[in-house]
């Protein structure tokens, strides 16, 4: 019964705290960005496998639609790279491992503009800014 109404007591004061306006308003968006370095390098790392998938279904059928889509989810994941690079250190091992992954997916990218132009057709993303190769 003590648990029961510490709980109540708890919801009472989260309930009169938010309807005083001493909660911040929080953006949609906001909620869903993460924050430890292994989620953003999964964020990174998941939008890397889609786009390999959308490749791959490209490579088989050749419709443009998958080489779009994969070049899409590649310049995310650059730009997830690119982003998180930045917030880390150049004096820690994981600086280089996300540095190796973004020069990876950049040399990718161009290799979809080469398929791309080969079979005549022409992507338009380009992450120019977040792949200068050093």
């Amino acid at each position: 019964m003590l648990g029961v109404s510490k709980c109540m007591f708890l919801i009472l004061i989260l309930g009169t705290i938010s309807a005083c306006g001493g909660t911040s308003q929080v953006e949609p968006h906001e909620i869903d960005v993460p924050f430890s370095f292994v989620e953003r390098l999964q964020l990174g790392d998941r939008n890397l496998g889609w786009a390999l998938t959308y490749y791959d279904s490209w490579n088989r059928n050749f419709e443009p639609r998958y080489l779009q889509l994969a070049e899409k989810h590649l310049v995310d994941a650059i730009e997830k790279f690119s982003l998180l690079q930045a917030d880390t250190s150049p004096r820690i091992r994981e600086f280089y491992a996300v540095q190796d992954r973004r020069v990876r997916s950049c040399r990718l990218l161009v290799e979809f503009h080469s398929m791309a132009s080969q079979h005549g057709h022409q992507l338009i993303n380009s992450s120019k800014n977040h792949c200068v190769f050093y």
